[in-house]
C-alpha cells in the first residue's frame, strides 16, 4: 500500500473504493489513503479462505484515537460472525472468545480430510439464522460494547507464563497499538535460570524514528497486566514469512542467552557478578535489570540467600525488583 501512495496523485484521484484486506490495519493508513485518494471510500475487510474469503467489513470513515487498531467490522450479507467460549457457545460482548462464521458462505470442509473438517466444522448448538454448520476460525476476538467485531490474535499462541495463561496475541495487539509500530510478534522462551519470560520482536513504520526498546515495553505496559509485558524486546527489519503467508517464528533472530560481558571495577562488583550469573544463569550488564535478565522467583530467592550469606546485604524481593539495573545493585551494595 505504500507504494500506491507514492504513485501519481493524478493517477489515484479517480478511485471511488479501495479495499484493505487483512486481520490488522494500521490505525493511520485510512487517513494516509484519504490524502492520495481524496474521494474514495475505505473498505476494511477480513474472513477466512473457509469463508469465501472475505465475510465481515468495516467501512473506515474516523478513526476513533480509543482504537488500538481498525476494527474488524461487521458480518457482510448472508453471513454471520459468533465469538464462542469453550463450550461452543456464544459469549456476551467484551468477552474474548474464539470467532466463528456462519451463513452461506462458509464451506463443505477439507477434501480428503475428515478429521480435520471434524475438528473445524462444527453444528452449532445454539439457535442460529442459516442452516448448517459454522467455522471455526481459531482468531481470538471479541464483541466490542459499540457492536464491531475486534480480533486480538490466535487461540493457538496462547502459552503458559510462570503460572498465567498469556494470549501472545495480545501483547502484539499490544505493541501494535503502540505508535510508529507496523507489526509485532511476541514469543515465550525458556530461561535458563527456570521459568519463561515473553519476549517481543518489532517492526517499526519508519526505522529513522522508531521508539527507544524501553519507551516500547513501557507503552505496552501501560495496557497488559505486569505478568503480560515482554521483558526484551528487540527491532527487526520485516517479519520472516512462510510461503503461505503466515509468520514464520522459527526464522526470527534469536534473543542472546547472555547480556553482555561486564567488566568489574573492583572486588565486590566481581563477587555481585558471580552471585547473578549462579543465579539467573547470565551474565549480567550494567543497564540490565533482574527481570530483563530473565529473572524468575526462584532465581530471586537464589539471589537474595547469595547476597546474603557472601556479602551480608539483605534485600527483598520487592527492592530487587526495583532495581532498574545491575549497576543500581552494584550502588545498592556500596551504600553505608
Amino acid at each position: 500500500m505504500s507504494l500506491v501512495l507514492e504513485a501519481d496523485a493524478e493517477a489515484l484521484g479517480s478511485l471511488r473504493a479501495v479495499l484493505l484486506s487483512g486481520d490488522w490495519v494500521p490505525l493511520d493508513l485510512p487517513d494516509r489513503i484519504r490524502s492520495a485518494v481524496p474521494h474514495g471510500r475505505v473498505v476494511a475487510l477480513g474472513g477466512a479462505t473457509e469463508g469465501t474469503i472475505w465475510s465481515n467489513a468495516f467501512e473506515v470513515e474516523t478513526v476513533d484515537p480509543r482504537w488500538a487498531s481498525i476494527p474488524y467490522g461487521h458480518p457482510l450479507q448472508n453471513n454471520a460472525f459468533y465469538v464462542l467460549g469453550p463450550d461452543l457457545l456464544p459469549v456476551p460482548r467484551g468477552v474474548r472468545g474464539e470467532l466463528a462464521i456462519g451463513g452461506l458462505g462458509v464451506a463443505r470442509g477439507y477434501v480428503s480430510a475428515p478429521e480435520l473438517t471434524a475438528r473445524a466444522f462444527v453444528q452449532p448448538s445454539f439457535p442460529t439464522a442459516f442452516d448448517g454448520p459454522i467455522y471455526r476460525t481459531g482468531d481470538l476476538g471479541r464483541l466490542t460494547l459499540e457492536g464491531h467485531l475486534e480480533i486480538l490474535g490466535r487461540i493457538d499462541t496462547q502459552v503458559k507464563v510462570n503460572g498465567y495463561r498469556v494470549e501472545l496475541g495480545e501483547v502484539e495487539h499490544a505493541a501494535r497499538s503502540v505508535p510508529g509500530i507496523d507489526a509485532a510478534v511476541a514469543s515465550c522462551l525458556e530461561r535458563p535460570s527456570g521459568g519463561q519470560e515473553i519476549v517481543l520482536h518489532a517492526v517499526a513504520r519508519d526505522a529513522d524514528r522508531r521508539p527507544e526498546l524501553p519507551a516500547l515495553l513501557a507503552r505496552i505496559a501501560q495496557t497488559l497486566p505486569a505478568y503480560m509485558v515482554p521483558t526484551r524486546a528487540m527491532f527487526i527489519d520485516r517479519l520472516p514469512l512462510s510461503p503461505n503467508g503466515k509468520v514464520d517464528r522459527k526464522r526470527l533472530p534469536q534473543f542472546p542467552r547472555h547480556h553482555g560481558q561486564l567488566v568489574a571495577s573492583d572486588a565486590l562488583e566481581t563477587r555481585l557478578a558471580e552471585l547473578w550469573q549462579d543465579a539467573l544463569q547470565v551474565s549480567p550488564s550494567a543497564d540490565t535489570g533482574f527481570a530483563a535478565s530473565g529473572g524468575s522467583s526462584l532465581a530471586a530467592v537464589r539471589l537474595i540467600v547469595g547476597l546474603e550469606r557472601e556479602l551480608g546485604l539483605r534485600l527483598s524481593v520487592a527492592r530487587l525488583l526495583d532495581l532498574g539495573s545491575f549497576a543500581e545493585l552494584v550502588r545498592f551494595a556500596n551504600e553505608p
